[in-house]
This record gives structure tokens, C-alpha cells and sequence, in this order.
């Protein structure tokens, strides 16, 4: 039996997954950085956005399959609203931040 036969497709799965799944690519991502800078020894390599953006677009090609591969619509669209919303309040505080 295929993961995509044994997954139900159900909104909180999404919500869920994409609450698992946020912290761990921007935590892998920061983990990433970090080794990277203490490398090359510039802190400023890499800022502040990037790591984000870095975590985004994974989390973007992971709703992408969650669509089209696995065709599991509910799961998908609990995953792209957290997403969103954790995109949006983000970027709300961080240029709230930087005009401060």
C-alpha cells in the first residue's frame, strides 16, 4: 500500500503538517547558515530574509506535491493557509521592524 493510498485527506492533517514542517526547513535552513558563515567568517553573508525565503520556497514545492502527486486537496489547503498566514505575519513584522 502507496502513502498516498494510506494518507486521508483531511484539513487539520494539512495544518498539522505544515506546523511540523515550517520550523523544521527554517531550522534546517539557520543550521545551514550558520555553518555557512562561520566558513567563509562574514556574518553579514546572509540576511535576515533569506533564511525565511530559503524555508518558503521548500514549503512551496512540498504543497505543490501534497497537490499534484499525492492529489490530496484538503491536505493541501490546510498546509498553504498556515503557510500563508505565517508568510503574512512575518513580513508584517519584519517591515515593521526595519521602518521602526
Amino acid at each position: 500500500m502507496k502513502l498516498k493510498d494510506r494518507l486521508k485527506d483531511n484539513y487539520l492533517t494539512g495544518v498539522i503538517l505544515a506546523f511540523i514542517v515550517l520550523p523544521a526547513t527554517y531550522f534546517a535552513a539557520e543550521g545551514i547558515r550558520t555553518l555557512y558563515v562561520s566558513y567563509k567568517g562574514d556574518q553579514y553573508l546572509y540576511p535576515p530574509p533569506a533564511v525565511q525565503l530559503i524555508s518558503l520556497m521548500f514549503s512551496i514545492i512540498l504543497f505543490r506535491i501534497i497537490m499534484v502527486n499525492f492529489e490530496k486537496e484538503k491536505i493541501g489547503k490546510g498546509y498553504f493557509f498556515i503557510v500563508a498566514l505565517a508568510v503574512f505575519t512575518y513580513f508584517f513584522f519584519y517591515q515593521k521592524m526595519r521602518n521602526s
